[in-house]
């Protein structure tokens, strides 16, 4: 029996607080054509875009790979990767001629080709900034309006570098030259943008009352007109999104105890729940994109000249300070911080890859542009040192699962390749020396 075809747009809605909320649907077989390849409507499935970033690079050793092309085999530090490996493609041994200022100029022309010597960084006004629109932002505004929200945009670890002083984190976002992007940095902030609360309120009536009660009436409505499949699915969805919530609620709930008094210049949190916040981003950005409340995401997992303490594997100091104490020992725990980083990352992918869309899944439709601000931590070093990543099908428009050793690509032919994937076919990335024209064809299905 075909049950009358619904709306991809259609939200539940209801009432909290005084507030109206609503919850988005994920994609349903009612949505789809017969083939779950489309909308009801013959429209194409969306694809869809992140950019995921962390600090303070990677060294090399202990990233790199040995062996390229398909099958490649996870390195020590990219372990995590293991069962998503397929999904990924490393890009290795790209060419990035020295850049002013090291983690400010790298970041610069890694996220957007560009860097503004003149341009006022927003923790120090000095060093400069990205001269142009990040790889995100581009995306987001080719496909302006395609969605309620242009992207979401969210940073994990609030961690600067120590010695200046308790600044706000660094961006990696950018909407265009020395314009930086707003990051969402709180877990019920990012929570009241998608369910669409007005009310300050909201997460105290949350306590009481879940968002599913609000739209429960809207929600049995919807499951008398739909299919068994359908039927199911919505009752998947229902529990991802109070998963969330109760999430949220746990960790609220275990942060109520104000921290011990700082001492000295120790002004930074020591002691962030990474994990818990990056899996709640996640999840949440994952539940966004399947509602099709956005296409574009951005996860800052640590900034760019952070110094996040990954009390998680023993550290006692942040990255960046470890980077340059070059001891063997800060070596080491910067290896088991980025070994740390990566798993994180693997959890947004297995998310992707557990995450239905129409016949396939939420991993296979998106293309996901991984990078660092630099390469060799300790160095400093970009040229031949830097990691990147791709990751995702794109619907068929990347060939994933490969380890690409360039030859004499620039960096910047990276990004390039990820806007390619996604139809955003800039002819050129870049600017000043490090621009590419050209995308990375092994990667990409013609």
């Amino acid at each position: 029996m075909r049950f009358k075809a619904l709306d991809r747009r259609k939200l539940l809605r209801g009432m909290v607080s005084g507030s109206l909320v609503s919850v988005g649907l994920p994609l349903l077989d009612s949505m789809m054509n017969n083939h779950g390849t489309a909308l009801a409507n013959d429209q194409p499935l969306p694809k869809r875009f992140g950019l995921w970033f962390w600090g303070v690079g990677a060294m090399p050793d202990y990233w790199r790979l040995s062996t390229t092309g398909a099958g490649w085999v996870p390195s020590v530090g990219l372990g995590a990767l293991q069962p998503v490996k397929d999904y990924v493609s490393v890009i290795s041994n790209t060419r990035h001629p020295a850049v002013p200022v090291v983690h400010y100029g790298g970041q610069a022309y890694l996220l957007t080709g560009r860097y503004n010597k003149n341009g006022s960084d927003q923790q120090t006004n000095q060093y400069g900034s990205p001269g142009g629109p990040s790889v995100d932002q581009i995306v987001a505004k080719a496909w302006k309006g395609k969605t309620p929200i242009d992207s979401l945009v969210v940073g994990v670890s609030s961690a600067y570098q120590g010695s200046c002083c308790g600044l706000p984190p660094t961006q990696a976002s950018w909407i265009d030259n020395n314009v930086p992007n707003h990051h969402e940095f709180s877990l019920t902030g990012l929570y009241k943008k998608l369910f669409g609360a007005a009310s300050d309120n909201l997460h105290d009536a949350l306590q009481r009352r879940s968002i599913l009660d609000a739209v429960r009436g809207d929600l049995a409505a919807l499951q008398s007109r739909v299919g068994k499949a359908d039927k199911l699915r919505l009752d998947a969805h229902a529990q991802a999104v109070r998963d969330i919530e109760v999430g949220i609620d746990k960790l609220a709930a275990s942060q109520c105890t104000p921290p011990p008094a700082p001492q000295d210049l120790e002004i930074l949190p020591t002691k962030e729940p990474l994990s818990e916040r990056n899996r709640l981003f996640t999840d949440m950005i994952a539940v966004a994109l399947s509602c099709d409340l956005t296409r574009v995401f951005t996860v800052q997992f640590t900034g760019r000249e952070n110094d996040t303490v990954f009390w998680q594997v023993g550290a006692t100091q942040g990255t960046h300070t470890l980077s340059h104490n070059g001891d063997r020992a800060s070596i080491d725990k910067l290896n088991q911080a980025f070994k740390f980083t990566m798993g994180e990352f693997a959890y947004l992918l297995e998310k992707f890859k557990n995450t239905p869309d129409g016949n396939s899944n939420l991993l296979a439709s998106s293309c996901i542009y991984a990078t660092s601000c630099i390469g060799n931590p300790v160095s400093h070093s970009y040229d031949r040192d830097l990691l990147l990543m791709i990751a995702g099908g794109a619907k068929g428009t990347l060939k994933p699962g490969i380890h690409y050793r360039a030859g004499f690509e620039m960096s910047s032919a990276v990004a390039l390749t990820a806007l390619h994937a996604v139809d955003v076919k800039l002819p050129v990335f870049g600017s000043d020396g490090m621009e590419s024209s050209r995308p990375i064809g092994a990667l990409l299905n013609a």
